[in-house]
């Protein structure tokens, strides 16, 4: 299966690497869920993806149209249960230096390791478990 065949992605963590691989999939085709702790860092997120994507057709490495289009496909949220959804999951999310700990995603039904709604609601380095997703690394 390559990127292009796969109808929704969801990428936990919108840092450096979580917004590029945000972007390859969007630009592949794919419905991206780009998810993050605070609306702040997820709207800098987006601008960075659109500066990236217009350097990219500036240079002609890309169609003019297809920045917009890309964009168009990558949807925001701070709620990890939303990330259910997608066919496949990639966490992009740093470690906790003070815990030492990653948001964890696996396999199950449900949202486990508290009840907060968002991941906004949770301290760096609290262990979530979302499920019924696929788990990449």
């Amino acid at each position: 299966m390559n990127p292009g065949q796969l109808e929704t992605v969801a990428v936990i963590g919108n840092g450096i690497i979580g917004h590029g691989i945000a972007q390859i999939f969007a630009a592949s085709g794919s419905r991206v869920l780009m998810l993050g702790r605070n609306r702040d860092s997820l709207d800098r997120a987006m601008k960075k993806i659109a500066a990236s994507l217009d350097d990219f057709a500036a240079h002609g490495l890309i169609e003019r149209s297809a920045p917009q289009a890309s964009l168009a496909r990558i949807q925001t949220s701070l709620r990890l249960e939303d990330a259910a959804r997608a066919q496949l999951v990639i966490e992009a999310a740093i470690e906790s230096w003070e815990k030492g700990k990653m948001v964890d995603v696996r396999e199950g039904a449900g949202l486990q390791g508290g009840s907060a709604d968002s991941l906004s609601d949770q301290p760096p380095g609290k262990e979530l478990e979302c499920r019924n997703v696929r788990r990449t690394c």
